[in-house]
């Protein structure tokens, strides 16, 4: 098998954006609900996504700075500390990527995408009325990285999930991930649903006696 080595030292920052974005697939989306200190609500979503950890369980997001500032989203996260992320689904395609335009702080994207929204339970947020998981979120820490362009990397805690009865699994705290159609984000404006998972069982390693024998 041939490969090419590529240098990113020599890329410019949006050649290595479409390279790692084509093969960092496919990521989860976040589709991040605010309401920020003027009351504006906000739905935009951001693919940088995943868990960070369980005990306590956190999540990260990584937001990027538009050319005049922070979006939306990551203003509003910072203002008030708190944001609800909700999963996509094959019948939210259409909206969230209406949803991703770059409309004036005083837009709601609900209003633009004609998505309907719930109140929160524990945060003064708002969440996706028909997405079928949802998690409630408090902001931990911000780290700041990039060169010309600043990407925002939002760690959070889930204090609260949402989840529609059809997809919990019987007796058990967890999704029937084959009952849902999450979408996930390739590169090129390219997107993939979760369709055929498979399973396969832990691998189970010897134990190793003091004696240097297994068990």
């Amino acid at each position: 098998m041939q490969h090419q080595a590529i240098d990113l030292n020599n890329l410019s920052s949006k050649e290595v954006y479409f390279l790692l974005t084509s093969l960092v697939v496919p990521r989860p989306i976040a589709w991040i609900s605010t309401v920020d200190k003027n009351g504006v609500s906000n739905l935009a979503p951001f693919s940088y996504f995943n868990g960070m950890c369980s005990d306590p369980p956190l999540v990260s997001v990584a937001i990027g700075d538009n050319r005049d500032g922070p979006k939306d989203s990551f203003r509003a996260i910072e203002e008030t500390g708190i944001f609800c992320i909700n999963l996509v689904e094959a019948h939210h395609a259409e909206a969230m990527h209406e949803s991703s335009g770059a409309f004036p702080p005083e837009v709601s994207e609900f209003d633009v995408a004609q998505v309907s929204s719930v109140p929160c339970d524990t945060i003064s947020c708002i969440r996706v009325a028909d997405a079928r998981a949802a998690f409630e979120c408090r902001l931990v820490d911000v780290h700041r990285y990039g060169n010309k362009k600043k990407i925002n990397l939002v760690v959070a805690e889930v204090i609260r999930v949402h989840m529609a009865n059809d997809i919990v699994m019987p007796d058990q705290k967890m999704a029937n991930q084959e009952a849902m159609q999450v979408v996930g984000r390739l590169g090129d404006g390219a997107y993939a649903l979760l369709q055929t998972p498979f399973r396969m069982p832990s691998v189970k390693v010897p134990r190793r006696n003091p004696e240097g024998t297994t068990s």
